[in-house]
């Protein structure tokens, strides 16, 4: 089985390290492909505006001048042959969940696999503080193998993309095991200070863009800060089809 790791904080990133050792006690022909610099938040983002540098860092360690987007076209449209089986994104420092899973460059590198028919899993490791020097990696660390062991093959037959939340616990007898959620919703509003700088000039800051209070029981915010590892099936469509109707009904009035 051939796999794909990338992510959106860098080939150099810690997270990106632990999942490849993992990766590497399910297949002896493992593959990184991954942006040279840290691309958090870039969602599905492509660079169409200049060309796109790759670097070989070492035998199958290529670093892409670009976004997780742009290191998928590229790894399935001619880095790679052949193509891989599976592509594992992550492991993210911090969570992907609710609203937030629209803006990661996490989850947006799976998307791009699942719309070229290749299956791939988001992995995300939540955080209690986003802003804490050191990161939590408890619960990834304990649970990533016996994941991978777990939803890889599932992924494979089914296809599509996953995206995976690893809680975060001071201690792995925390974690409450896998709950299958669906994407959830935090309160309003978005959290966005100001400073003045210089007249005329104001700097925003919104790294911390959503507080963990959730308007949805059970969702993958609720379930996630509760101990569970979420799993949430994603698919590239935006289309609500749900609201066809209406909009024919509107449409025809």
């Amino acid at each position: 089985m051939r796999v794909l790791l990338t992510n959106d904080d860098g080939i150099d990133a810690p997270g990106i390290a632990l999942l490849e050792r993992a990766a590497r006690a399910i297949s002896d022909d493992v593959w990184i492909v991954a942006p040279a610099g840290n691309q958090s938040s870039c969602s599905r983002a492509i660079t169409q505006t200049r060309k796109v540098r790759c670097e070989t860092r070492a035998e199958k360690k290529h670093a892409i001048e670009g976004t997780p987007g742009d290191c998928v076209i590229i790894a399935l449209n001619g880095l790679l042959d052949p193509i891989p089986d599976v592509i594992l994104s992550g492991v993210n420092r911090g969570s992907n969940l609710g609203e937030d899973i629209g803006l990661s460059g996490t989850v947006g590198a799976c998307l791009q696999a699942a719309e070229q028919n290749v299956p791939a899993i988001a992995f995300s490791q939540v955080l209690a503080n986003f802003s804490a020097r050191e990161t939590n990696w408890k619960s990834s660390e304990a649970y990533l193998s016996d994941c991978l062991q777990k939803w890889v093959p599932f992924v494979r037959e089914e296809g599509g993309a996953l995206n995976i939340n690893f809680p975060p616990v001071d201690d792995i007898k925390d974690v409450r095991g896998y709950r299958i959620a669906p994407v959830g919703r935090r309160l309003l509003p978005i959290q966005v200070k100001s400073e003045k700088v210089a007249d005329g000039v104001c700097e925003f800051d919104y790294r911390s863009l959503r507080n963990k209070t959730q308007l949805s029981p059970d969702g993958d915010v609720d379930l996630a800060y509760r101990g569970h590892i979420t799993v949430t099936p994603l698919h590239a469509g935006l289309a609500d089809d749900s609201r066809i109707a209406a909009c024919n009904a509107h449409l025809n009035k």
